[in-house]
């Protein structure tokens, strides 16, 4: 097959851009699309591992410490764990040493990172006694289990040959239930963003300019003002303040991993758009444009509750509602921008002007982009739902803002049907805690119920989710305020 000049460049500009030249290759994805393990060269890997609902939870950089020829001609291969971080949530990292930074928000938008070392207390006192109350073997058990499963995948990357060994376990080698350290954060760092949240620089207490990026237009670095800048201690937020991975060289997106100029595995929600390529990255405007978690861009709705444009925000935040005929592309505006457009509203100022049919729509719609997503151990379907939707209906329930109804007989499956009368923001975050995580999961799911005493659990779902963080200041208080309502009423306890 002859190639021409432009299809060595394009193969050539890929292999630049893409890990081994292709997407997914030197990759090893769990059952739910996360990346488990990297390799860029057999030299140097990468693993990972998530929680229940698909947030990272931990990473290891890991070296190729040996190898030698198996009797079968392949190679056995030992590993050596070079570095760890732990994220507890989105507030905290620490490193194997012990090292935690704290980060500071302004809403969404990570401010400053203080660094610090060391505790005063035992950090695994309260673990082990609880353990030692259920069982005192399942952490030696589960770590066994792990380096198992660790090491089949890690040998996935390596085809033909097999990783036999990896050390130091258990790891780290610090005691981290015994760290010892002054407890003064002196080390606080503030971010200066651009128009997109990509770090610009990073600047100390004192105003001293200690890091400093340039992109190109898809996030590719172009220089760094200090590669080793607290290297270890704190993660590389840069383009759109994601998280560099420096062991494979990949953005973080949460839902999926970003390497300029495409994501390494398909939009979760690509069937929104079958016009445009499931790798690519914010329909390829990358200048103007912001993906906030690698998922489609945020919808506006007309009065029927069709979906008819996207801002530049990503799916999230306020949901607007257009009233006008006019056919507008929203794709090159920010929510702001679009509100000054004749006829866009916000979905609370059009309440009344919007049918039960519509909102019905717009609710299923919003709901429909967390299919597949793990919540609390559970899969997200629609299927789980009456008639693949949330239904509308005002006069249901005078007491409740949403009704999940069982009706026990066999083949009829639960309906979630909204009342429309919640007195918080409707936002894309708030409607998908209240419909997915508390009636779906909660009550459909995990059975929670009054007559079971256990409604609250399906408000403690809502609050412990990592969703909950990005909800309005009235929801959080409405939820709160509810569960420990029904906390009192089913355990008798008051606050």
């Amino acid at each position: 097959m002859n190639l021409s000049n432009k299809d060595i460049y394009l193969q050539y500009a890929l292999s630049q851009f893409l890990p081994f030249g292709e997407v997914r290759r030197g990759s090893s994805f769990n059952a739910f699309n996360c990346m488990k393990a990297y390799s860029y060269n057999g030299e140097r890997y990468g693993y990972y591992g998530y929680d229940a609902s698909g947030e990272r939870t931990y990473k290891y950089d890991i070296f190729s410490a040996d190898s030698w020829t198996n009797q079968n001609g392949g190679m056995n291969v030992s590993l050596q764990i070079d570095k760890m971080m732990l994220y507890p949530n989105g507030y905290l990292n620490i490193n194997q040493n012990g090292e935690y930074t704290k980060h500071y928000y302004a809403d969404a938008l990570r401010i400053a990172s203080k660094i610090g070392n060391g505790f005063s207390q035992d950090l695994c006192t309260e673990a082990n006694q609880i353990g030692n109350k259920l069982d005192s073997t399942y952490l030696d058990e589960r770590g066994d289990r792990q380096y198992v499963e660790m090491k089949e995948e890690l040998s996935e990357l390596i085809h033909g040959n097999q990783v036999i060994d990896v050390l130091p376990i258990p790891y780290p080698d610090t005691n981290l239930c015994n760290l010892s350290g002054s407890g003064i954060e002196t080390a606080l760092f503030f971010y200066h963003p651009d128009h997109l949240g990509s770090t610009g620089m990073v600047t100390d207490n004192s105003s001293n300019i200690t890091q400093g990026f340039l992109y190109a237009p898809f996030g590719e670095i172009i220089t760094e003002f200090n590669p080793s800048w607290e290297s270890g201690r704190i993660p590389k937020y840069s383009f759109n303040a994601k998280e560099l991975d420096e062991e494979n060289n990949m953005y973080y997106y949460s839902a999926r991993y970003y390497a300029p100029p495409a994501f390494i595995s398909r939009d979760p929600m690509f069937e929104e758009k079958p016009w445009m390529s499931p790798y690519a990255y914010c329909s390829n405007s990358p200048v103007d444009r912001v993906d906030p978690n690698g998922m489609e861009d945020e919808p506006i709705y007309n009065l029927q509750g069709d979906h008819i444009g996207d801002t530049k925000e990503g799916f999230t935040g306020t949901v607007l509602i257009y009233t006008g005929s006019d056919d507008i592309d929203f794709s090159n505006m920010t929510a702001s921008e679009a509100m000054q457009q004749e006829g866009v509203d916000t979905y609370d100022n059009q309440r009344a002007n919007i049918s039960n049919v519509a909102k019905s729509k717009i609710w299923t719609d919003i709901a429909s982009k967390l299919v597949g997503e793990i919540i609390s151990g559970e899969t997200f379907k629609m299927d789980d739902i009456r008639y693949g939707k949330i239904g509308c209906d005002p006069s249901i329930d005078e007491n409740s803002n949403w009704v999940t109804t069982i009706s026990g007989k066999k083949g009829i499956k639960p309906s979630v049907t909204g009342t429309d009368r919640y007195k918080y923001e409707t936002t894309v975050e708030n409607i998908q805690s209240s419909i997915v995580i508390h009636e779906v999961i909660g009550h459909i799911k995990k059975d929670y119920s009054d007559e079971g005493k256990t409604h609250h659990l399906a408000y403690k779902l809502v609050i412990n989710s990592p969703l909950f963080q990005k909800t309005t200041a009235k929801y959080q208080k409405s939820v709160k305020l509810t569960y420990w309502d029904y906390y009192e009423t089913e355990v008798g306890f008051k606050k």
